[in-house]
């Protein structure tokens, strides 16, 4: 199992606290939540600093923190639940599974769709717009082939087809000549 795949659940508000109490006392917070954030620093980690008007970095908004940290939730739960919304059957529609996809479970709304978020990083697609982002999850994992990998235990695989789903299903396109092809030798077959 992926060592942050709580984070998909997580309540991202606690968390941002949790993360403000350590910075003011390390020990007002449990040990694991210290290791957790240990060596970890949000503002340098995720660029959402602010720079004051001598060019040297502020504190950070502990909104965008908030922000940041929901849509990486939200890229996870792309990652273990987005089958769930694939439209795999061309006869009829896909039953409602409530998979729990929508902006607003992850406390994001239509006006975020044109901030940008390090977390796009997660996708290998950089720092982007959270619209690309969502149109890049809605394409690898909500199009017309459904991928569902989070039950894989070994660690190194789990990786490994993650990479090769996301990188690859997003430029994944046949060319015409090769679909009427295909479609040629399936004729053959009958």
């Amino acid at each position: 199992m992926d060592s942050f795949s709580f984070l998909a659940n997580a309540d991202v508000a606690t968390i941002s606290d949790l993360y403000d109490s350590y910075k003011l006392d390390k020990n007002s917070v449990d040990a694991s939540w210290q290791d957790f954030f240990k060596g970890f620093d949000f503002s340098l980690t995720w660029g959402v600093e602010k720079a004051t008007t001598n060019g040297t970095i502020s504190t950070t908004d502990p909104a965008q923190v908030h922000k940041e940290m929901a849509v990486i939730s939200l890229i996870k739960a792309f990652r273990s639940r987005g089958h769930l919304l694939a439209n795999t059957n061309p006869i009829r529609s896909r039953k409602d599974r409530r998979p729990r996809l929508d902006l607003a479970d992850y406390s994001l709304s239509d006006l975020d769709l044109e901030t940008e978020f390090e977390a796009g990083k997660f996708l290998g697609i950089g720092k982007v717009k959270l619209k690309v982002i969502v149109e890049t999850l809605n394409k690898i994992y909500a199009g017309h082939i459904g991928f569902e990998y989070s039950y894989i235990r070994e660690p190194d695989v789990k990786d490994w087809l993650r990479n090769k789903i996301e990188k690859e299903a997003v430029a994944f396109s046949f060319p015409i000549e090769e679909k009427k092809r295909k479609v040629e030798l399936e004729k053959d077959r009958v």
